[in-house]
């Protein structure tokens, strides 16, 4: 799917990977494991937008309406807040 929806997909795989308690996660076909809450983060920071001042994500892929800021923004910023959040 590429980049269709990936903004989505994001806050939702973040709600499910808290869900789980666990930090540390491994990588698919290999032994390294990562903590996914710094590599999501990681990924949302270096992806943001910074126009004039202010910061805000877009989708370049339309698809789903992730061309408008305000609401890839939203899904960035709810990503963000399950990244930090543990409920264990």
């Amino acid at each position: 799917m590429g980049q269709q929806g990936v903004f989505f997909f994001l806050n939702v795989m973040s709600k499910c990977m808290n869900a789980t308690g666990r930090d540390y996660v491994q990588r698919a076909g290999s032994k390294e494991v990562i903590n996914w809450r710094e590599q999501l983060i990681k990924k949302l920071v270096s992806s943001q937008t910074i126009d004039g001042g202010k910061g805000f994500w877009v989708n370049e892929n339309g698809r789903w309406w992730e061309k408008d800021p305000i609401l890839t923004t939203a899904y960035s910023l709810l990503t963000l807040q399950q990244s930090y959040i543990q409920e264990n």
